[in-house]
């Protein structure tokens, strides 16, 4: 099979066989240039990395590759929009929780608590991508901000439990929204880092 990265023929070597292999290499091929592979197409048809693992035909595969930087600024610029969107998501659970309206309310908290494990995922894997460690990023507070969220969040778990559902929304308003809200001025500070604005 043919390899070209970004139009561009590529030399595999001759052991690798497998797709995966291929995909493997293309990848450390791209690392090393300060790339990621963003697409690719076999035989002028766009695939998805699993799919390309999985197919057993085809001629040639164009690989697109795009700064590592970009990649992080654009999951930066998601992670901020997905933030406002959790935090209203919290308030929201925190309303109906003191409306009388429990069921409702943990309802939405199982997800809205996946949301946090989401966002604190983006944030790693951006953090890993730009080779910062938690004290250079903003005020350098970012461990001890991820140590309260985590603790925060078995708070809210153990109001849940106890089905103390007040005291749940008292949880989620003075303790786990003014630390989520703290993650945005993180996220800014990551995305200064990454060499591009907000958009």
């Amino acid at each position: 099979m043919k390899v070209l990265v970004d139009g561009k023929k590529l030399d595999v070597p001759e052991g690798l066989a497998g797709r995966e292999d291929i995909l493997a290499f293309v990848r450390e091929h791209a690392g090393a240039k300060g790339r990621v592979v963003r697409a690719l197409s076999v035989d002028g048809t766009e695939l998805d990395e699993e799919s390309f693992a999985a197919l057993s035909g085809g001629t040639e595969v164009d690989f697109t590759t795009g700064p590592v930087r970009e990649l992080v600024n654009e999951s930066l610029c998601e992670a901020q929009l997905y933030l406002a969107n959790l935090s209203a998501g919290f308030e929201r659970i925190a309303d109906t929780l003191e409306g009388d309206k429990s069921a409702e309310g943990l309802g939405l908290l199982a997800s809205a608590a996946e949301g946090v494990g989401w966002l604190l995922q983006v944030l790693h894997n951006c953090q890993v991508l730009l080779g910062l460690e938690d004290g250079e990023i903003s005020d350098g507070g970012l461990t001890e901000l991820k140590a309260d969220l985590l603790r925060n969040l078995e708070d809210v778990s153990a109001s849940v439990e106890e089905k103390k559902y007040l005291e749940l929304a008292y949880r989620i308003r003075n303790g786990l929204l003014p630390d989520i809200h703290r993650l945005g001025g993180y996220l800014l500070s990551m995305q200064d880092a990454s060499g591009s604005p907000l958009q």
